[in-house]
């Protein structure tokens, strides 16, 4: 299995608006009770940054994206989804595994935050993020600080 990525495109929006959905469908409906797909769509448009997007492929076909913004001492990881049909495969591991690296060669932090309810916290926790704060809905999470190297 070869795991790449590339810049997301205009073409890779119906592709990253479906796996985002399929991905947060259950825990939204778990917090709020419904998913209201026109207003989820809204506000996937509203949020949804292009130049941040990158689509995570496995032997050349794209099963997943990512979201990273990237400041001089973080890189907030903001989306990260894999289709359904390819989750509980290693992937999502090294995918922040890769993007570990990333920050290390930069001399940056990880972060992210994730929705209470998704079990996906467990996955960042072993793989050494730390528990930074909350709010109401979400953890936020911390890998490495400036200056670490392993």
């Amino acid at each position: 299995m070869t795991i790449g990525y590339r810049k997301a495109g205009p073409d890779d929006y119906d592709f990253v608006r479906r796996v985002h959905h399929l991905g947060l469908r259950e825990y939204v409906e778990d917090f709020f009770g419904a998913w209201d797909e026109p207003y989820q769509d809204e506000r996937f448009a509203g949020q949804y940054v292009a130049e941040e997007a990158w689509i995570i492929l496995r032997d050349g076909t794209a099963i997943g994206w990512l979201g990273k913004r990237a400041s001089p001492e973080e890189i907030f990881l903001t989306e990260l989804y894999v289709a359904p049909e390819h989750q509980n495969q290693g992937i999502g591991t090294r995918v922040l595994r890769d993007l570990i690296a990333e920050a290390r060669r930069g001399d940056k932090t990880v972060s992210l935050g994730v929705m209470k309810n998704n079990p996906s916290r467990r996955l960042y926790a072993r793989e050494g993020f730390e528990m930074a704060g909350e709010n109401e809905y979400k953890y936020f999470m911390r890998h490495g600080h400036v200056g670490d190297r392993p």
